[in-house]
């Protein structure tokens, strides 16, 4: 038997929106379906709520990457991304999923430095 898709999804923050949500359930319903999935989520902004009881109550667990944060850094930006380049390299992914501009941005400079892990 295969192993089953291994998916590393990122989303910069789970804050009150419709990304938070769908994250989370598409996070669960792939797991459902015999998908590993990690899910991967940075810091809230200063005021604002946090929608991470959905996942919560989803049993979906968030890998926290505080260093990642709405606003461009050039402090914590470098840092963010290689952390998540650990995260790429612990997981393994198959594929990997960004949700919302940053982490897109975060996650493809993660995966081009990755190396043998690259998804």
């Amino acid at each position: 038997m295969s192993e089953p898709t291994r998916i590393l999804r990122v989303i910069a923050r789970l804050n009150m929106g419709g990304p938070a949500l769908h994250v989370s359930y598409l996070t669960k319903g792939l797991e459902t379906r015999g998908y590993h999935t990690t899910l991967v989520a940075g810091k809230l902004a200063r005021g604002e709520d946090s929608m991470s009881y959905v996942a919560d109550e989803l049993g979906v667990e968030v890998v926290p990457l505080v260093a990642m944060h709405r606003e461009v850094s050039p402090v914590y930006d470098p840092v963010a991304v290689t952390r998540l380049v650990g995260e790429i390299r612990r997981v393994r992914p198959h594929i990997l999923h960004t949700h919302t501009a940053k982490a897109g941005l975060v996650g493809r400079a993660a995966a081009l430095l990755a190396g043998d892990a690259r998804p």
